[in-house]
């Protein structure tokens, strides 16, 4: 007559919880292969005027509606980015392991410098970065609310792409920024986000987050 007891059962969530390498803003640009320099039409606007229209019976009827497209001949640029170490051969064949390191450490330096350029190149003897080319979409906003002004600047930026037929991969934010992003609290001194124990993808607004030192704090 004695109940008998038994264990509850426990659900794990399906998600994979090994530690990868965090997302970088290179992981999210297109990679491919070029020949060499060369032109191509880049386009700066686009008007779309598609409307329905009846049909034309009489020479004073209207014209069927045209769309625009504004472009200019563009230049892409190859450039050449290196680095490296002075090694022995004694030395890589006794140290494969610091060689190996070495190696990786060479590729993390190239990225750095790339996705600098990528962000803040000048244009002159370096590609042009996406914050040095005019003409992009861009979302201006005030501080009077601190990095809670960041967050709805954000979430408007995403509407502006919205607009124009984009879709947002990412969000790229200073480290600082960020860490203000994760401490908020509510009046009750909870965590907004997922807090100092919480596990998962670190998104806002649904979109996946970059840190970049590259990034200025508060753009």
């Amino acid at each position: 007559a004695t109940p008998v007891a038994h264990t509850a059962p426990i659900r794990y969530p399906m998600v994979d919880m090994v530690d990868r390498r965090p997302l970088t803003l290179l992981d999210v640009i297109g990679h491919g292969q070029m020949a060499g320099n060369f032109e191509y039409v880049q386009v700066t606007a686009v008007s779309n005027n598609a409307a329905i229209v009846k049909e034309n019976t009489q020479d004073t009827d209207p014209l069927k509606p045209t769309s625009d497209m504004t472009t200019v001949v563009a230049d892409c640029k190859a450039y050449t980015f290196a680095d490296g170490y002075e090694v022995t051969n004694q030395l890589l064949s006794d140290a494969p392991a610091f060689a190996a390191y070495m190696n990786t450490a060479v590729r993390y330096n190239l990225d750095t410098v790339i996705e600098d350029k990528i962000l803040n190149g000048t244009g002159a003897q370096e590609p042009k970065g996406i914050l040095k080319t005019s003409g992009v979409q861009e979302q201006t906003y005030t501080s009077a609310e601190g990095v809670m002004d960041i967050i709805k600047a954000v979430r408007r930026a995403k509407t502006k792409i919205a607009r124009v037929g984009g879709t947002v991969q990412a969000i790229l934010l200073n480290p600082e920024d960020q860490e203000e992003i994760d401490l908020l609290q509510d009046t009750e001194k909870r965590f907004y986000g997922q807090g100092p124990f919480g596990i998962g993808p670190n998104t806002l607004w649904g979109v996946p987050v970059i840190t970049s030192e590259k990034i200025t704090k508060g753009q």
